[in-house]
């Protein structure tokens, strides 16, 4: 064997090392499915904005839908947040509220100041791995937890808060929450993957129960699994989203009978199938509970009058 053909075997064996694990299954609208290697699909510049939160552009066409695939279209383009709400982001807008006179706080729980509806639960057992939010002179802060210090739970994800409460911090901003098919096409593109990054799930990508993070029973800071953090390796979705599996349950505008329904999986789960990006979950209206969170959209059109 010369030296030019050695070359072309070496080259070959290294291209299919490289990308062999890194096929993914595309859906087409047709039914059939093809392959496209991770690499070739485009990655979504994310916008800051004055939140601190980025951004994810998800573009107007199809996308893979529920546990059969089924093949849907949303019609215009929109933007989520990259991130779940933090603590910090919700503590900004409790307090921006609260001294505009929109909320007030009774007993232990966030309450509209006009209609009553219940937005989050300033008392709810310990404040241990996800940031209990309390009043405190007058103002929100998070009750640090023990063997933890003033700051360490400002990027973990916001619990404890109802469906009013997530539409509420929306509306203050312009925002909206996702419909259940806004979050699955951000979540699975035209994918077909029951996660956000494949049909595999493992420690290294998502936060449930027993992955073992620094934060075992509880929410993992936003973007964790970054590939950055050790032992985490980067799993976004198709458009740059993080912790569209595990981490907390996420709030959408969907209404059923009962309540509204949440997608995504959280840290107390233990059987990993709840962690699929089809997965729907019914939540009572003001359910307050320390898995459940949410993310906002914006730039969807307005709900028929």
């Amino acid at each position: 064997m010369n030296a030019q053909i050695k070359l072309l075997v070496l080259l070959s064996i290294a291209f299919s090392f490289l990308f062999s694990e890194k096929l993914m299954r595309i859906h087409n609208s047709d039914g059939s499915v093809t392959y496209k290697n991770i690499g070739l699909i485009d990655k979504i510049d994310f916008i800051e904005t004055d939140q601190g939160n980025g951004w994810c552009l998800v573009p107007a066409g199809v996308f893979t839908f529920g546990d059969d695939d089924e093949t849907r279209t949303i019609n215009y383009d929109f933007e989520i947040m990259k991130y779940e709400v933090t603590n910090a982001q919700y503590i900004t807008y409790l307090n921006a509220a609260y001294n505009a006179g929109d909320i007030i706080v009774d007993d232990n729980y966030v309450e509209s100041f006009t209609t009553g509806n219940r937005y989050y639960d300033l008392a709810a057992g310990i404040y241990a791995n996800y940031g209990q939010i309390i009043f405190e002179g007058g103002e929100f802060k998070i009750a640090v937890p023990t063997g933890y210090n003033v700051g360490d739970f400002d990027n973990h994800p916001v619990v404890e808060v109802s469906a009013y409460g997530a539409m509420a911090f929306a509306i203050h901003y312009g925002w909206s929450l996702p419909s259940i098919e806004e979050w699955e096409k951000a979540a699975r593109s035209t994918m077909g993957w029951d996660f956000p990054w494949g049909d595999v799930i493992g420690s290294n990508r998502a936060n449930y129960s027993g992955s073992g993070d620094p934060f075992e029973n509880g929410t993992t800071p936003i973007g964790y699994y970054n590939g950055v953090n050790a032992g985490t390796v980067d799993s976004p979705s198709p458009y740059g989203c993080y912790d569209m599996a595990g981490n907390v349950l996420e709030w959408t505008r969907t209404e059923v009978p009962g309540g509204y329904i949440a997608k995504g999986g959280s840290y107390k789960d233990t059987n990993t199938d709840l962690l699929k990006s089809w997965g729907n979950f019914l939540q009572n209206y003001q359910s307050t509970i320390d898995d459940l969170g949410f993310r906002c959209v914006r730039n969807v059109p307005a709900p028929a009058p």
